[in-house]
């Protein structure tokens, strides 16, 4: 199964610095390419019978683009995808064909590139990767005995898997209901916070179906987990053998890493007889789009942003048959939204005189926070003393002659992806007079 994955948030704004000089008008016959359509992941089962996948892109408003496709462009190990060696490629104008993709061979980042006569654009990473779920192995599966009071947990024990999966657990054979003494956790465990009836317990785990996926998720099933609930070693003394204790993985987020645009689910259970669960966020309230399921226990994010961010503070309280804050405990989990990084403004052509001084400056947001690279016609663009500077995100080029013209990028990239901005800079002979 293989997955092609495909990340794509950008703007970007340029200063430009004109001394006395006259700005040439763009004409439709001088434009470089611009990527309009950006290619979309496919996902794509490890033993599907899948005979190709597509990675589309467009460039849009010039006529006739010539398309190169690169797997692992940003790395030494570069490839130039050519039809002529490798017949399983296909080009259809901006399109990349791969026929009967292989897991072994096809995985990595893909991008293309888009050209004509006046400059390149470099298109925003896809990545393929290889998706699967295996079988549970069961062969060491051991029976479990849970006490009254005993706070103990089972494991799904999930096999080794790529994407996230989800989590289903069975009792006897019917759907686990929800009740505040039981909490199947996306961290694979199904945790008893008091005495219930025995039974034998089965996990089931199905693979995620990610934005348009379009494919039928697999599903695998753990062997029986015999449990049995037994009053044997029973604390005495109820009131203080129910006090809510955290266990050590909890609180805690799913999924991980918690990335900007998804659903966040915060998770919390105290294992003992806490009657209700609430949350706070800093020294204020929540923000109001947050919802919670599953008694409180889970805090649902949609849509995060990187202000989302902060420490949360999960409150259990404690039974009815206490006074009313007496065992109350709680814990606290700092979040950090991540994000891949996305430009906070568009850039966009212009065109100066030649001699003219221009200043180009990029601003992307993202966490970690991006480092940025300069790009011209695909080649990074570097500093020359007295002519061109680069500090960062912003470009300066001292004196702008016609061969300095040319579509020009600015790359913004952390630990989990790039993307880029692009514009055309055009210098013209026009002079000034007076």
């Amino acid at each position: 199964m293989m997955v092609l994955v495909y990340f794509l948030i950008g703007t970007c704004f340029i200063t430009l610095h004109v001394d006395g000089a006259a700005v040439p008008d763009k004409t439709d016959d001088d434009t470089a390419p611009r990527i309009t359509k950006q290619p979309e992941y496919v996902l794509i089962y490890r033993d599907s019978l899948a005979t190709s996948i597509d990675l589309e892109c467009e460039a849009g408003n010039v006529p006739n683009p010539h398309y190169q496709w690169y797997k692992n462009y940003d790395t030494k190990f570069r490839i130039h995808l050519d039809p002529g060696t490798d017949r399983r490629y296909t080009f259809t104008k901006g399109r990349l064909t791969i026929r009967n993709p292989d897991v072994n061979v096809d995985p990595g980042d893909y991008r293309c590139v888009a050209s004509n006569q006046y400059g390149s654009v470099i298109s925003d990473p896809a990545k393929v990767e290889v998706a699967f779920l295996n079988k549970f192995d069961d062969r060491f599966r051991e029976n479990v005995t849970g006490h009254l009071f005993g706070r103990f947990s089972i494991d799904c024990r999930v096999p080794l898997h790529y994407p996230d999966v989800e989590y289903t657990w069975y009792k006897d054979d019917l759907p686990l209901q929800d009740h505040i003494d039981v909490f199947p956790s996306q961290n694979g465990r199904l945790y008893f916070s008091y005495f219930m009836a025995s039974g034998k317990f089965v996990c089931s785990v199905t693979m995620k179906k990610p934005k348009g996926g379009g494919f039928v998720p697999q599903t695998e099933n753990s062997s029986d987990i015999n449990v049995l609930f037994t009053r044997q070693g029973a604390h005495a003394n109820h009131a203080t053998s129910v006090i809510p204790i955290f266990p050590e993985e909890l609180p805690a987020v799913f999924p991980y890493p918690p990335m900007k645009g998804e659903e966040l689910k915060l998770e919390c259970v105290a294992l003992g007889r806490a009657k209700s669960y609430s949350w706070t966020k800093g020294d204020g309230g929540l923000p109001a789009k947050v919802r919670f399921e599953q008694y409180n226990r889970v805090l649902v994010i949609p849509d995060a942003k990187l202000e989302d961010s902060g420490l949360y503070t999960c409150t259990a309280h404690g039974p009815y048959f206490v006074t009313p804050g007496e065992y109350d405990n709680k814990k606290s989990f700092n979040l950090t939204v991540q994000a891949k990084p996305y430009f906070t403004q568009i850039l966009k052509d212009e065109g100066v005189t030649e001699g003219s001084k221009v200043s180009w400056r990029c601003e992307a947001k993202g966490e970690p926070a991006p480092s940025y690279t300069w790009i011209k016609n695909e080649q990074i663009i570097r500093p020359i003393p007295g002519d061109i500077e680069i500090k960062d995100n912003v470009l300066t080029i001292h004196a702008a002659y016609k061969r300095r013209g040319g579509l020009y990028q600015c790359q913004a990239k952390n630990i989990h992806g790039s993307t880029y901005t692009s514009a055309q800079l055009r210098v013209s002979d026009t002079k000034v007079i007076g």
